[in-house]
Order: structure tokens, then C-alpha cells, then sequence
């Protein structure tokens, strides 16, 4: 009879922790997949891929700071040209969205660096990430707010003295050097 009693009393424990449990493996079975997500490459082999997403100002800055050395981080401006001279964050190139070759400057970039990107208030580079997530691209995150946010946050800008009548050429490497519409194997 007591055997029966413990059992009984060990049931009723369970039965009072089972909501708690299923909440639990619900939590798992939809946030955990979401961080990361496996593919499949045509060799049948799985590889991991690193989650992308939006980032704030103060979030952004600490993955500049954290990455400022390190040859696989690109920080990518998508605004137009015009938009770029007018201000970008220190170490960006810029890859104009509007562009007609846009999606094959895209194709050229590395894609297992760690991408920022941003524009002016967070749209269109939400866009693009999305893009580079069908792309394959295995980090990428996008700056909340675009460059508006940014300097509300008081983070550095670069503003470039240059000409206003310049063309835009699509893509901008830095402040001095300007490529349209192939990439330099530097970004490679």
C-alpha cells in the first residue's frame, strides 16, 4: 500500500510540473531553431549557419570596436552615392541599393565575413539583409535606425570633402577609390 501512495504522490508531482514542461520544450522547438539554422550544401554535408539580425546603435559600435582588426568584418553602406558623401561610419563601403548591378556587387562579397550593413534609417537595409540571407550569407547584421540613429547616439561620422557633380558609380571602396561595378579581390 505505501508503494502504491509514493507512486501516486510521485504522479501527482509530475502532473502539477507538466505545464511548466511542455511550456519549456515549446520555448526550445521555436527559439532555438531561429538562432541558428542548418544548410545542406550540395556535398550532402550540414553546415552551420551564424543567425542575422538588427542590431542597435550602442550594439553596432560594440561590434565595430570588437572587429576593428579583423580582415573578415565589413561594414557596408547601401545609400546612394550622394548619400555616402554626405556621411558614413568610419571604415564602410558603400554599395548603392538603387543600383541596377546591385545584387551582382552583392555576389562578388566574401560571403562567410561578418557584415554590418546599414542606410539612412534602417529600411532598406533590413531589405538587403534579407537579401544576403537568401544569398547564403552566414553573418549579417543590420544597423536599427540606419545612420540616422547612429548620430543620434553620437557615434563618429566621416564626411569626405568632395565634389558634389560626381556621378554615382554604384560602389564606393572608401573615401579616395571607386570601383563600378567589380569588386576588388581585396573584399574577397
Amino acid at each position: 500500500m505505501k508503494k502504491n501512495s509514493a507512486t501516486n504522490k510521485g504522479l501527482h508531482e509530475i502532473r502539477k510540473l507538466l505545464p511548466c514542461i511542455l511550456l519549456f520544450m515549446l520555448l526550445c522547438i521555436t527559439i532555438v531553431p531561429g538562432c541558428v539554422e542548418k544548410n545542406i550544401d550540395e556535398d550532402n554535408s550540414v553546415r552551420m549557419v551564424k543567425m542575422n539580425r538588427d542590431v542597435s546603435p550602442h550594439e553596432a559600435s560594440f561590434i565595430i570596436n570588437k572587429n576593428q582588426t579583423d580582415s573578415d568584418f565589413v561594414i557596408l553602406d547601401v545609400r546612394t552615392q550622394k548619400e555616402y558623401l554626405m556621411g558614413f561610419i568610419p571604415g564602410a563601403i558603400n554599395i548603392n541599393y538603387q543600383d541596377m548591378n546591385f545584387e551582382y556587387n552583392l555576389d562578388k562579397l566574401d560571403r562567410d565575413k561578418t557584415y554590418l550593413i546599414y542606410c539612412k534609417t534602417g529600411i532598406k537595409s533590413m531589405l538587403v539583409r534579407h537579401i544576403m540571407d537568401e544569398m547564403n550569407f552566414t553573418s549579417v547584421y543590420n544597423l536599427q535606425g540606419g545612420i540616422d540613429a547612429w548620430e543620434n547616439a553620437e557615434f563618429a561620422v566621416n564626411k569626405p570633402d568632395v565634389h558634389e557633380n560626381e556621378p554615382d558609380t554604384g560602389l564606393i571602396l572608401d573615401n579616395s577609390l571607386k570601383i563600378n561595378p567589380i569588386i576588388s579581390n581585396n573584399l574577397q
